[in-house]
């Protein structure tokens, strides 16, 4: 809600319905990953298996103290906030994401989430590894790893929330200058083009003939 409301969700021209089912989905695969932690009942979705499969290597320890799915706060000179934790474990926060693709506006934006997780748990006395893991589940897993943004920019996020101010976000990309001696090459290669289809028009007719 804060990071939306400051620096915009990147979702404002999607189809409603489209936004909707993806955060459905989201949601089931992270209630499924939570029961199968707090309780080892399994899941039925495709990225829970996946994940799960990727788990092998020790995250699910029964022997390892961790949190699933908790919820955190924290207080700063401007307001307060909080937030849910997919998974924080011996230090190392850990955030399940299950979007179709990691674009960079993506990135970014879950680095702010994880960053302010990082700071509400510090705050109460947690140790908090870096660099903060976002793990992506599709039909694969790939752990993206990105550093804390720091209090300084989790405080003045909070500020900005709650003074209404909004950062205008930058266009994904710029108009690029063509080069002119492309643009001749590329003229004289398409009369090269012409002058040949014209030379062998005759000799497709004696081939007719």
């Amino acid at each position: 809600q804060i990071i939306n409301a400051v620096y915009g969700s990147g979702l404002e021209n999607a189809p409603s319905q489209f936004v909707e089912r993806a955060a459905d989905k989201g949601h089931k695969v992270h209630s499924e990953i939570d029961a199968y932690l707090t309780s080892r009942k399994m899941g039925e979705t495709k990225e829970f298996k996946v994940w799960l499969d990727w788990s092998g290597f020790g995250i699910t320890n029964v022997y390892c103290a961790y949190l699933s799915e908790h919820i955190v706060s924290a207080k700063t000179k401007y307001g307060s906030f909080a937030g849910t934790v997919d998974f924080y474990s011996n230090g190392w926060i850990y955030d399940w994401k299950t979007s179709k693709t990691a674009t960079r506006k993506q990135v970014e934006k879950w680095q702010m989430q994880l960053s302010m997780y990082c700071y509400a748990l510090r705050q109460i006395g947690n140790i908090v590894n870096e660099p903060l893991k976002i793990v992506h589940i599709t039909d694969k897993v790939e752990v993206i790893y990105v550093d804390y943004l720091g209090d300084e920019w989790v405080e003045e996020t909070v500020r900005k929330y709650y003074a209404s101010e909004k950062v205008e976000s930058k266009p994904e990309t710029s108009l690029q200058t063509v080069d002119e001696q492309a643009l001749a090459k590329f003229g004289n290669v398409l009369k090269q083009i012409a002058d040949l289809e014209k030379s062998i028009e005759p000799i497709r007719e004696q081939i007719k003939a």
